[in-house]
């Protein structure tokens, strides 16, 4: 009886120890890696072009402006390239109203704005009108119409008449508009 006594309390014990070496651990995840932090800035390619042009039209299809450019640079993600050796015709009701050269263009597309600088000489297709400035801003009214703002030593010469000034506001064909002397 002691023999069976001491059998069941070894087959005892080995249950235990079996049912302890059984006993299933709760599983711990696995750790990831720690992210790497985030630049302050995110990442913004330059691009660099030759041979830019880009068409502004107004919403029923006809041109507003056109530029032309020997080289560009600027920022996908701000919608902003500088330009450089620039022609832009402007358009009036979709016919060429004013071509202009200029060394470099600011070129905003998301604001669809042109500052156009570094001399800027600018006429009307007959050539009756044209001027001369520093610098040139064309913006867009009522998403179609362009306004050009000439500014910086503005030279203007309207059939034969020549004109001084520091600012000249018009519109492309140049019939209409101030010069003013400050």
């Amino acid at each position: 009886m002691k023999r069976n006594r001491a059998l069941l309390a070894m087959v005892a014990g080995l249950l235990m120890l079996g049912g302890a070496g059984c006993h299933r651990r709760p599983s711990v995840p696995a750790q990831r890696p720690p992210e790497p932090p985030r630049p302050e800035r995110p990442f913004e390619p330059r691009l660099r072009a030759s041979g830019v042009s880009w068409t502004l039209s107004d919403p029923e299809g006809l041109p507003v402006w056109e530029v032309k450019a020997k080289s560009g640079s600027g920022a996908a993600a701000e919608g902003i390239a500088e330009l450089r050796e620039v022609r832009c015709n402007v358009y009036s009701a979709g016919k060429l109203a004013l071509e202009t050269q200029a060394a470099q263009v600011k070129a905003d597309y998301s604001r669809k704005r042109l500052a156009l600088y570094g001399g800027v000489d600018a006429r009307t297709p007959d050539g009756t009108r044209s001027f001369h400035c520093e610098r040139v801003s064309l913006t867009v009214e009522e998403e179609k119409r362009a306004v050009v703002d000439a500014t910086g030593a503005v030279r203007l010469k309207v059939d034969g008449v020549e004109m001084e000034g520091a600012r000249l506001i018009t519109n492309p064909r140049l019939d209409e508009g101030q010069l003013l002397s400050q």
